[in-house]
């Protein structure tokens, strides 16, 4: 089991985000984005198995990987592992439910517990022990709340929500991409007129390869199912920079409330560290 710290002060040299966002307005899409979602997790161990040289390809070649669609009580990011690495997830759990964190390769696994927040956010910090890899391997982290029916959190958010997954000494001081934010959140894009939203993020360390991923958020039968619209390439991050300003303008999302997710990896030549965050606050795209 890796050996676990807690925090949610000051990190970084400044203080914990404390936007925990809003639930989603539902908007129809739910049912088919949770068919998917319910796919994906049936066939994932059959695809493991299948595809194992396909999906370290992909994984070497683009960095961490989220399925399509998921539900975001049930995350699972294939990303990569080493011995010793520094792990830090942020989050927030409704009341005193608590989640768990499986960590897997082919030849190891390693569980610790996501503690009950109260519905604020979170960070936990974990450390692999020795026997996952000598060197940065592809692994699977799968983040769970098993709770029947799911709690609904003060923001309104059915459940787990994670704000951003970190893995390797570049990417864990707590998480080194924060402050991610999405606008407008007080009045909708229109994707036929054009409209654009904005973006931006912090980088606390370099990174070579950025991406950010446009996601449908979905309500379905007491859950919010999350499915990728869009992405679009980031050019790569030196040492605390802030990005502002980016745009997005929607060309194929569907209607309804979105959230950003930045994924930024150092590469597998510099040692494979990588964060997935996600912004707290939503877009609303019309068509």
């Amino acid at each position: 089991m890796p050996a676990q710290t807690e925090g949610s002060g000051p990190t970084h040299g400044h203080p914990s985000e404390t936007n925990t966002g809003r639930t989603a307005v539902d908007k129809g899409h739910g049912a088919e984005i949770a068919g998917i979602a319910g796919g994906v997790v049936a066939t994932a161990v059959i695809i493991d198995l299948i595809h194992q040289h396909e999906v370290a390809k992909r994984v070497k070649e683009n960095g961490p990987q989220l399925p399509k669609a998921f539900d975001m009580n049930n995350v699972h990011i294939t990303g990569f592992v080493q011995d010793d690495w520094p792990i830090a997830i942020e989050y927030a759990l409704p009341g005193s439910v608590a989640a768990t964190c499986q960590i897997a390769t082919s030849h190891k696994k390693g569980m610790f517990s996501l503690a009950p927040t109260n519905g604020a956010r979170h960070i936990v910090v974990a450390r692999l022990p020795a026997g996952f890899s000598k060197k940065p391997e592809v692994g699977d982290y799968w983040l769970r709340l098993a709770a029947s029916p799911v709690p609904v959190g003060p923001s309104g958010w059915p459940g787990l929500r994670v704000y951003a997954v970190a893995a390797g000494p570049h990417a864990v001081g707590s998480v080194a991409i924060d402050q991610v934010s999405f606008a407008p959140t007080d009045k909708p894009v229109r994707e036929a007129a054009g409209e654009a939203a904005l973006f931006g993020f912090h980088a606390h360390s370099d990174f070579d390869s950025v991406t950010a991923e446009f996601q449908l958020v979905a309500p379905y039968q007491g859950r919010n199912f999350i499915s990728t619209e869009e992405s679009m390439g980031v050019r790569p991050v030196s040492e605390d920079e802030h990005l502002q300003g980016l745009r997005w303008q929607p060309q194929k999302a569907r209607s309804g409330d979105h959230i950003v997710r930045i994924v930024a990896w150092r590469g597998i030549d510099r040692g494979a560290d990588w964060v997935s965050a996600f912004s707290a606050d939503m877009v609303s795209v019309e068509k």
